[in-house]
C-alpha cells in the first residue's frame, strides 16, 4: 500500500514583520514546492497540481525530477524549470508519459494541469 506523507503541509501562513505589517510565507517542502511558490506568490491550487505531479514522477522512477545539492540550488533548479527529463531516468519511457511531464513542469503555468480533473484526465489517457 502507498500512502503519501507530508502532502498538504505547503500552506500559507501569515509572518509578521519588524514593521508591524503581515506578510505571507509558504511553508512546504521545498522539493515538492512550485515554481510560483518559490517566488512567494499568493497560495494557488496549481502548487498542490505541481506538487502531484513531482510524486507521481517520484513514484516512476525513484527520484525526483529537480535535485540540487542544497536547498537553494534546488529552488534554483525548480524556478528555472530545469527538470530532469524522465527519459534520463527511464530511457524506455513512453513518448505520451514524457508529454505528460513536460506538461506538469512546463515554465508557462497555462500549459499545465488547471485541475484535479484535469490531470486525473491526463493521467486516464496514458492507460493502453
Amino acid at each position: 500500500m502507498l500512502k503519501l506523507l507530508d502532502f498538504g503541509l505547503a500552506r500559507l501562513e501569515r509572518e509578521a514583520t519588524m514593521s508591524g505589517v503581515s506578510t505571507h510565507v509558504i511553508v512546504g517542502t521545498p522539493a515538492y514546492l512550485s515554481p510560483e511558490a518559490h517566488a512567494h506568490q499568493r497560495a494557488h491550487l496549481s502548487f498542490d497540481l505541481w506538487a502531484l505531479s513531482v510524486v507521481f514522477y517520484e513514484v516512476l522512477t525513484g527520484r525526483r525530477p529537480f535535485e540540487g545539492s542544497c536547498e537553494r540550488d534546488l529552488a534554483a533548479q525548480i524556478t528555472e524549470y530545469r527538470c530532469i527529463p524522465i527519459t534520463d531516468r527511464i530511457p524506455d519511457c513512453p513518448p505520451a508519459l514524457a508529454r505528460f511531464f513536460a506538461a506538469a513542469f512546463a515554465p508557462e503555468a497555462t500549459a499545465r494541469p488547471k485541475s484535479a480533473a484535469q490531470l486525473a484526465s491526463r493521467l486516464a489517457s496514458l492507460r493502453p
